[in-house]
């Protein structure tokens, strides 16, 4: 059969008038057969002739209620697609009938090389800001525009071939679009439903995480040398990772937010060293006295709460007390200081409260300086403490909340 030949039976198919004003399921079935009768290129070369309009209207008769052709003829139509579209017709045909649709195909047949092409005639309008919709008495914002959504996809898909993963993960971060693709990855969701009364809507946050692991695996097989890459997926990857701490409920086993937190620490762990992390400026060098752990110390704090901050947390941080860490030498203050923030977070103290808190130990033991203020100031501190000291107990909170402490164990 000739392209012309297919063609014009994909376009009677879809032809709509007074006599024939409905499109049929074996209308449908006949288009995809048509292009099956098809070579590869024929079938490519097909595609680039229909217009944008005609590859619109093809794609409403195959989707929505009213549509006669099932979801797997559909896939299979799509599938066809996959096979042996070039990237700039894939992408056409993905405007047409949903990119993340298309995606689905491309990830499970589309050669390698083809997938990257891809990735990069997509990577152009994709976004990582949420996508709203709203029903009665539900509204979702989901992470990421469909382009967003479907590279995620397709890079996870190149996990397993690590040329054309890098390649195509080096054009998303100059394009300046792979944070855009890591956060979608992130599958991050909010719901909200609202009851009709005053104040009682509710907010919920979840992850559909899968991609981000497929696309942390892909970043953990790169050989080392392509350090740069590494890092740069890293760096992209750990702002979900930081979004799903801080929607995490605070040391609670089971929770699904911290179980996605956990599995998302453990992946970018595989990416890079705690060391190469601190070559590239990611996270501070911490110089601890032999023997203390920074995951014993968050452990211990999970299992208490905010209503021990004048109980059992001021006994630990107190002047000589087991985290103190300057007793044992003074190149351990900063650290000290660093714990005392990071501890603070996981126990669920405000930081606000520590760091007056901080100030108030200084004041109290007469070793404030003029200049320093009081533990009640409203300037927005150092509340009578040194600035030093109140930097550490910042990057603490920090670090606590990025997440990032569950990369790498000590």
């Amino acid at each position: 059969m000739s392209v012309d030949a297919a063609l014009n039976r994909v376009r009677n198919n879809l032809n709509e008038n007074w006599l024939d004003w409905d499109v049929t399921q074996s209308e449908l079935k006949d288009s995809t057969q048509a292009l099956k009768e098809l070579s590869p290129s024929e079938r490519n070369e097909a595609i680039g002739k229909l217009s944008d309009d005609e590859l619109k209207h093809w794609a409403a008769e195959t989707k929505g209620l009213n549509s006669p052709l099932n979801a797997d003829d559909r896939r299979d139509l799509l599938n066809v697609f996959a096979k042996d579209l070039d990237a700039s017709q894939l992408a056409r045909v993905s405007k047409a009938f949903g990119a993340t649709d298309v995606a689905a195909s491309v990830a499970s047949h589309t050669p390698a090389d083809r997938k990257a092409e891809y990735i990069q005639a997509l990577q152009g309008d994709a976004d990582g800001a949420a996508k709203i919709e709203a029903g009665f008495g539900v509204s979702t914002a989901t992470a990421g525009n469909d382009n967003a959504r479907a590279i995620a996809q397709v890079l996870g898909s190149l996990k397993d071939s690590p040329a054309q993963f890098a390649s195509a993960a080096q054009g998303l971060e100059q394009a300046g679009k792979l944070d855009d693709v890591m956060k979608a990855a992130s599958g991050e969701r909010l719901t909200t439903v609202t009851s009709g009364q005053p104040g009682g809507a509710t907010t919920t946050t979840s992850f559909d995480d899968k991609q981000l692991q497929d696309i942390l695996a892909g970043a953990a097989a790169l050989p080392p040398s392509d350090l740069a890459t590494r890092t740069s997926l890293f760096k992209a990857g750990a702002q979900p990772l930081a979004r799903m701490q801080q929607s995490a409920a605070r040391g609670l086993a089971n929770d699904p937010n911290g179980e996605a937190a956990q599995r998302t620490g453990t992946a970018l762990g595989k990416v890079l060293t705690r060391e190469q992390a601190e070559a590239a400026g990611i996270v501070d060098k911490q110089t601890m006295p032999p023997g203390v752990s920074m995951d014993q110390n968050i452990q211990q704090s999970h299992a208490h709460s905010v209503l021990d901050t004048t109980g059992w947390f001021k006994s630990q941080v107190q002047n000589k007390g087991p985290w103190d860490y300057k007793q044992q030498g003074a190149q351990y203050q900063d650290f000290g200081n660093f714990n005392f923030g990071l501890t603070a977070a996981a126990t669920g103290i405000p930081e606000q409260v520590a760091l007056r808190g901080a100030g108030d130990a200084q004041t109290k033991a007469g070793t404030s300086q003029d200049g320093w203020g009081g533990p009640w100031d409203l300037n927005g501190g150092p509340y009578g403490d040194d600035p030093a000291d109140q930097a550490q107990i910042k990057k603490g909170y920090e670090y606590y909340n990025s997440g990032l402490w569950r990369v790498w164990s000590d």
